[in-house]
Parts: C-alpha cells; structure tokens; sequence
C-alpha cells in the first residue's frame, strides 16, 4: 500500500505549490475554465486517470488487509490517544504563528486570510494580530474562531465564494477549536473529522484547478518550479500533480493505514517546495503544514461512523472515479452558478456582512459572559 503510494507520488517530484493562484501572474477569477469535453476528450488526461486508478484500486487492497492486522491498529490506537489531548494546543499554537506572520509580513500591503486575497484596508494587521493574541488564552479562542469566520466571509464578499473553496480548511480548524472548548474531548472526534474533511477537499479542489485552469499552473512550472517538470512536458506535469494531489486527499479522507502515509507524503511536498518558492509559500501553507502533520498521527474518524464505512467498503474501487465524477461536477456547477445570475452574485456579500455582525455581537456577549461569571464565581468564593 506504501509502495503504491510513493510510486504514484514519484511522477510528480514536487507538487508543493497546491495554491498557484497565489503565484501566477495570469489568475483571473472571472476566467472561463476549460470545457469539460476538452478535459474528458484529452488523451494525457485519460491515460492519467487510468494509471492513478489503478495505483489507488492496489492501495486500497493493501489498506484493507493492513487494516486487519490487529496489533497495527492497537499501536495506531495508542498513538491516537496519546496525541489526541494535544491537538487543540498544536493547532492554536499553528494558528497564532501564521496569523502573527501575516500581519508582519504583509503589513504593506495587507492580505484578509491569504497571500492572494488583497484586503485593500490598513486595519486587516489588527484583526490578524488580535486573532493570535486571542488564541493564546482559551477564553480567547472562541472570539478568535468568530473572527477567523468573519475574515473567511468578508474574503468571500471580495472574491467570490466558489474562490474561498480553497480554503474549507479555514473553517474545519475553527470547527475543531470550537468543539473543544464548548464540549472539551466528548466532541474531540468531531472535530477532528471535520478537519479531515476540510483538509482532503481543500487539497481535491485544488487539485481539479490544475485540469480546468492548467495555464495558471504552467506558469508556476516553468518559472519557479522547474525541477517539478523532471523530463515532462508541462501539460503532462499539471495533469500528473493534479491526480498525485487528488489521490493522496482521496487517502487522507477514506484511507485507513494509508491515511496518515498519505498526509505525510503531502506535507513533505508543500515542505520541500519552500526552497524554491520562497517565504510567500513558507507562511501561506502554515495551516495546511499543521493540520496535516496532525492526521499524519492520528486515527480516521470518518470510518468509525459505521454508515460511511458501509459506503467505503460497499463501493469499493468505484469510489475513487465516484469521487472524480463528483468533484468535476461539484467544479464546473459551483462555477457556473457564481455567474449565472445577478441574484446568486449577491448573497455572499449580504452573508458577510451578517458575519461580521454576528462576530461583533458574539466578541461582545462572550466577553460579557466572562466578566459576569467571574464575578458570580467571585462572590460565591
């Protein structure tokens, strides 16, 4: 199952620039993506899809039979419980890294949640800034999480909705914070499987961005990541990471041994693309660093809930191509709806401003909540 894993992952060295839009001096949100008869009638494409197909349909049989083997999942389980206690922690401490270098970084030109996202307003550091401070205090961590929903809606206000899918991981960390605070480690399962969710679609969505929108990604290949090329043409190495990336989020959400391999295997790629892309890639994937070097050490929770480990076991080696035809739709739909009507265009704004007004309002009604409980706790005492 490992072997398969690598294999697959060897076609592409490096596909560590999973968000090219950050780069690429041709990114237009309002461009029109390549024809899904153009995609589907593409030989590299097919040929691609077939080959990951079947490295995917081996990698699930060696899961399974991994996946049988009683002392393997005992010491998985250990380990599960001995890092699961710690995961709220690493990922807050994550967080208030990246928040904090984001507001130092790009206080010239301030950004609202990443490098590509342009906030336009002077005061963005401060609300970054406030974001760390508050993660770093558990009352903090709920104002922290609102604000971090506001950012993710005011940046869906500025750039579209179908952009920000992207970025669900945003918003699977701030599930997890959430949960742990509300209801400590009875909802920690919960948690954590939204975050896998969030992680393993943000990663296929972008991977479907390097089939529809390949010019975006030709020109991070060609410029700077050459080494990714390794004897390929471009086109070949856009479709290749695109079903690399895909395949290993595909194992990171219905992998059982193979989930944690799978994560690692990503990680090591956005690490190793940082000596060639720079400080911009080093600080921009800091949450996705993070949260995959937790599922590298912890359990699938997904396939403990017995109705989705009826569906994985059920569909078997249909459901990778189930997931790409489910992918390629969800794309092309979501696209198409952002620019069908005027009507679809104004609902991201108005459920921004509402974010923002339930973040105020949330800030100031826990911070009330905290002044009056201390002072009944005060009292009683």
């Amino acid at each position: 199952m490992r072997s398969g894993l690598l294999v697959l992952a060897m076609l592409v060295p490096s596909l560590a620039s999973a968000h090219v839009k950050w780069f690429a001096a041709s990114w237009d949100p309002s461009a029109a993506p390549v024809g899904l008869d153009r995609l589907l009638a593409s030989h590299g494409f097919l040929a691609m899809f077939l080959l990951t197909l079947a490295v995917v349909v081996a990698s699930q049989f060696a899961d399974r039979r991994l996946a049988a083997r009683q002392a393997l999942q005992r010491f998985l389980a250990a380990a599960d419980l001995k890092t699961a206690r710690f995961v709220p922690w690493i990922i807050r401490l994550g967080l208030v890294v990246y928040f904090t270098s984001i507001a130092l970084y790009f206080r010239a030109e301030p950004i609202i949640l990443t490098p590509e996202l342009k906030s336009g307003v002077s005061w963005m550091p401060m609300v970054q800034l406030a974001i760390a401070c508050g993660l770093l205090l558990r009352r903090g961590v709920m104002p922290a999480c609102v604000l971090i929903v506001a950012l993710y809606g005011y940046a869906a206000h500025r750039y579209g909705w179908v952009h920000m899918l992207d970025y669900t991981f945003f918003l699977g960390v701030v599930a997890l914070l959430s949960l742990e605070v509300l209801y400590g480690e009875r909802r920690a399962g919960v948690g954590m499987l939204v975050l896998r969710i969030t992680v393993a679609t943000s990663f296929m969505w972008v991977a479907a961005e390097k089939w529809i929108y390949p010019d975006w990604t030709h020109e991070i290949l060609s410029s700077l990541l050459p080494p990714v090329l390794t004897g390929f043409d471009v086109h070949f190495s856009c479709t290749a990471a695109g079903f690399v990336e895909l395949a290993l989020a595909f194992f990171i959400l219905f992998g059982r041994t193979a989930a944690p391999t799978a994560a690692v295997v990503l990680l090591s790629f956005l690490l190793a693309a940082i000596p060639f892309v720079g400080p911009v890639d080093a600080i921009g994937h800091m949450p996705l660093v993070v949260a995959l070097a937790v599922l590298a050490v912890t359990k699938n929770h997904l396939l403990l809930v017995g109705s989705a480990r009826q569906v994985v076991t059920r569909l078997g080696a249909f459901l990778f191509p189930t997931t790409v035809v489910v992918l390629l739709v969800s794309y092309y739909y979501s696209h198409a709806a952002a620019i069908a009507s005027g009507a679809l265009g104004h609902w991201p704004a108005t459920l921004s401003h509402v974010a923002l007004a339930a973040a105020a309002g949330y800030w100031a009604t826990y911070a009330l909540y905290g002044v009056v409980a201390e002072r009944r706790s005060h009292l009683a005492g």
